[in-house]
């Protein structure tokens, strides 16, 4: 609990610097955590009295949903509002991407996302986005349509130069990368680094 609360402030200082209300958090290959790390991060912005909502957008793989027990679907033609549930007991809103639509590419590309961010601007102090991982192109479309990323690596699966060229895709994608959560690690790994 104490690491989420550092990194909600460290991403609260940022945004008193810079206009940041969407984070995205992603990763660069499944299981690093980044669900978790999306999902903790949003209930700590919510424990600091931010009106806060976490957004399911990995539509290949939604998991949110399972873990809140909630079936809505961010791909419907409707109001985000009409979709926004309150976790219960908890001080957050979620959307969530309930079952896997026909077209993934076309949804995540076509300007519905963008839509729904920018409605739940309006309403939230801050927008959290659990994304895919970054071996699906729909991550960098979305990147680019946040105002910052928080990239989640698990040490010992990505190496320095496969960070760094995931750094100049999302570069090159128009996201900006605002931080980096060294996911799963022990004392013992964590004196390595």
């Amino acid at each position: 609990a104490e690491n989420f609360r550092l990194l909600q402030s460290n991403l609260e200082f940022f945004q008193t610097y810079n206009s940041a209300k969407t984070i995205l958090v992603t990763s660069p290959v499944q299981g690093n955590g980044k669900t978790t790390v999306a999902a903790n991060l949003a209930l700590s912005f919510a424990m600091s009295d931010q009106k806060v909502i976490l957004v399911d957008s990995d539509l290949r793989r939604p998991s949110v949903h399972k873990a809140l027990k909630i079936s809505e679907i961010i791909h419907a033609r409707i109001a985000a509002k009409e979709v926004v549930r309150p976790v219960k007991g908890k001080r957050t809103d979620v959307i969530t991407a309930g079952h896997i639509p026909p077209s993934i590419t076309e949804v995540i590309n076509s300007k519905r996302i963008g839509a729904i961010l920018n409605e739940l601007r309006d309403e939230y102090e801050t927008i959290i986005v659990d994304a895919p991982p970054l071996i699906i192109a729909d991550s960098y479309n979305l990147a680019s349509k946040v105002d910052g990323v928080v990239l989640v690596i698990e040490p010992g699966l990505t190496k320095d130069d496969q960070a760094k060229v995931i750094k100049e895709q999302l570069s090159r994608a128009g996201a900006r990368v605002i931080g980096i959560v060294f996911n799963k690690v022990s004392e013992t790994n964590a004196k390595t680094y």
